[in-house]
């Protein structure tokens, strides 16, 4: 899976999210051995299922779950990426707050609304 920021605009971001047919192929492979073991079907004994017959009987609603979990994964890759940037926006803001700071030799006091006869 391979994820790329393809524009940043302000507080906009597009990610680019490659999953390959490769990959998608090996994780439908290694579901198929996973159900392999557990399916029964008439005629073959339980385990004992050719994976190309399985691949037919199940394989549409099998790639569907692995399409679905890659998209899952991709979400959750998505937040971190997403996590990541602004942790590096506010570390960005946080030097450059604190180095006008150093610069000026000044640290900003809290402001307070003060009324007449009210403190």
């Amino acid at each position: 899976m391979n994820i790329t920021e393809v524009t940043t605009e302000g507080l906009r971001r597009e990610l680019k999210v490659v999953v390959g047919a490769d990959e998608l192929e090996r994780r439908l492979s290694a579901r198929l051995d996973d159900l392999k073991d557990r399916v029964k079907i008439k005629g073959f004994r339980p385990g004992h299922v050719p994976k190309a017959h399985l691949r037919k009987v199940y394989g549409r609603s099998v790639m569907a779950e692995v399409v679905q979990q890659a998209v899952t994964e991709t979400k959750d890759a998505r937040k971190r990426a997403v996590r990541a940037a602004a942790n590096r926006a506010a570390a960005a803001h946080w030097a450059w707050a604190s180095g006008s700071r150093a610069a000026t030799g000044t640290i900003a006091a809290p402001i307070r609304n003060s009324v007449a006869g009210c403190s």
